[in-house]
């Protein structure tokens, strides 16, 4: 997904008609807005945490995507491959054991 369609994500989300109001929301100015929509700008770090905080997403999901609309395709997709990797240890309770261990000191 690129920063307009989570623009659009987020003014339906959030209830509001107009970038201006949606810059509003966010913090930032209209010229902010704008300037995603037109592809001038991507999103920061900051702007890539509130936008998931808000949608309800993962972090990972918005920064990879993100990371690939900077033009850091590799990046990209290392990112998902480790939300892959994660979600299938935690569900398998793996995850949750390299944790303890972790915190004990006895992680092999």
């Amino acid at each position: 997904m690129n920063a307009k369609k989570y623009l659009d994500k987020l003014k339906r989300r959030l209830g509001v008609g107009s970038d201006y109001a949606l810059a509003q929301r966010l913090g930032v100015t209209r010229a902010c807005i704008s300037n995603y929509r037109r592809g001038v700008s991507v999103f920061d770090n900051a702007m890539v945490t509130t936008v998931a905080e808000k949608l309800g997403m993962s972090l990972r999901e918005v920064l990879a995507d993100v990371e690939h609309e900077r033009g850091n395709v590799e990046l990209s997709r290392r990112i998902r491959r480790l939300a892959a990797v994660l979600a299938v240890a935690a569900y398998t309770g793996v995850f949750d054991f390299a944790l303890d261990a972790a915190m004990r000191g006895t992680a092999c």
